[in-house]
């Protein structure tokens, strides 16, 4: 009878060890899936912001460009 009742002990331990291990790595995921989803909103306006700025550089190499060349007639 003593057997039985560390069996059913040992039992419900490696249970409840493994329920919590799974409760774990299933918060972990979620926690890593939303640094993932953070980090790749940060990349896309990082890389968003850069576009406007090269765009905004071309436009005014396009404008200088063109005064340097209406002042070529003067």
């Amino acid at each position: 009878m003593e057997k039985m009742t560390i069996l059913k002990a040992l039992i419900i331990a490696i249970s409840i060890y493994y329920l919590m291990k799974g409760i774990l790595y299933l918060v972990l995921w979620q926690v890593l899936s939303k640094i993932e989803e953070n980090g790749k909103e940060r990349a896309a306006k990082a890389k968003s912001i850069i576009m406007e700025q090269r765009r905004v550089r071309d436009e005014r190499e396009a404008q200088l460009a063109k005064e340097q060349e209406e002042r070529k007639y003067y």
